[in-house]
């Protein structure tokens, strides 16, 4: 069963600009800015993000592949990592996704719970948050 929710974008976080174009997300500042970023993506591309084991969301804005998700989670042990996605229409948020596809973390589908709290605690009703189970099944048992 997919796990849908729908949020408003009314609360803000923070975000700090890393090496790399990375964005660490904490309460704060503005989660907009990141999100728009990576929907500016080409179509069909996501970004890698992890949650560090302090719960922190840190995402790449590059698409790029050369980031490695233990990387972004700073030599921390990570909870979860994969891709995220954005899709905006007509200026609003639609749809968000997360998949657990990593083959450095080998992430749960469970492990993506963590991503999701940390995204719909900050965002209201109107945005689809889909968690997509897609493991590397190459890398990870």
């Amino acid at each position: 069963m997919k796990n849908l929710f729908w949020i408003l974008i009314t609360m803000t976080l923070s975000f700090q600009i890393l090496a790399d174009d990375r964005v660490s997300i904490a309460q704060g500042e503005e989660l907009e800015v990141v999100l728009q970023k990576l929907s500016l993506l080409p179509q069909g591309q996501a970004s890698k993000f992890a949650v560090t084991s302090n719960k922190e969301l840190v995402i790449s804005t590059t698409g790029e592949k050369k980031t490695k998700h233990d990387d972004l989670a700073g030599g921390d042990d990570a909870l979860t990592g994969g891709y995220i996605s954005v899709v905006i229409e007509e200026n609003e948020f639609k749809k968000i996704t997360l998949d657990n596809f990593s083959g450095r973390l080998c992430p749960t589908y469970e492990s993506l719970q963590n991503a999701f709290e940390i995204l719909s605690s900050y965002l209201g009703r109107e945005t689809e948050i889909v968690l997509k189970n897609h493991p590397n099944i190459e890398k990870c048992d």
